[in-house]
């Protein structure tokens, strides 16, 4: 998921480098990554069940309906995470239909040089808190797909908490009042990447991008019958299932 979050970013005009570090520096991504797992939205979690052998029971009504075949991928303003980049400058983590912004770092050297505000030399105990550990975060202790060489990472981090901090001050008065900004939709980027997986979104073809999702083409796509529905919910259940085994092996 998080390849899917450093192409789009990379998409939107950035270099390579600089995306890999806006997406892996994004604070407490492994719970958005947590909340968007299907097996968290389709599978009925609260059921007690041996994790590393099996997968709990699909849901008859999804807690979301992000992975419905019947509906094209939207946006979500109520849960949807958004990236945006203020002035060319200031990189906000943006939730909560715009209720929250919280700016993670800012750009340097003509955009070419991501400074993290946020302390992931040392790995957060609780989400969104200040209050940290001793593991940086790419020593992977939470998660193994955060384990990466910090030389790879080219890692920079810069203090700014104080309320009369005057970059931080320059910061917040940009996000309120953007001369231009650049948004990228991280949630939605992340339930394209897993509905072109479970085979329920048309994969990309080279070089061209889908359709809007407010398209005549989707809109008017067939739904599907409901002797088809059973056969989709198994189709899911199947590549979760391997996607499941893949990470407990």
């Amino acid at each position: 998921m998080r390849l899917a979050v450093v192409a789009a970013i990379n998409d939107a005009g950035f270099n390579l480098n600089l995306a890999g570090q806006m997406a892996y520096l994004q604070p407490s991504d492994n719970l958005l990554y947590r909340t968007y797992d299907p097996i968290n939205v389709l599978f009925d979690t609260t059921v007690s069940v041996d994790r590393g052998r099996e997968l709990p029971p699909i849901l008859q009504n999804p807690r979301f309906d992000w992975f419905d075949p019947d509906k094209p991928a939207t946006v979500d303003p109520e849960h949807d995470w958004l990236t945006e980049i203020y002035d060319g400058r200031f990189v906000a983590q943006v939730a909560q239909n715009r209720r929250f912004k919280s700016i993670y770092g800012d750009l340097r050297k003509a955009g070419s040089e991501f400074v993290s505000w946020w302390p992931f030399q040392a790995q957060l105990i609780d989400y969104f808190s200040g209050n940290a550990d001793v593991a940086p975060k790419w020593e992977g202790k939470r998660l193994s797909a955060d384990r990466i060489s910090p030389k790879f990472l080219n890692y920079r981090y810069e203090n700014h908490d104080s309320a009369d901090d005057p970059l931080k001050r320059m910061g917040y008065a940009a996000a309120q009042r953007p001369i231009f900004a650049t948004t990228i939709n991280i949630t939605l980027v992340i339930r394209l990447a897993l509905r072109r997986y479970l085979g329920i979104e048309p994969s990309l073809p080279d070089g061209r991008v889908d359709e809007p999702a407010n398209s005549p083409a989707q809109h008017h796509r067939a739904p599907a019958s409901d002797s088809d529905r059973p056969q989709t919910r198994a189709h899911i259940k199947s590549k979760t299932t391997r996607s499941h085994r893949r990470r407990r092996d």
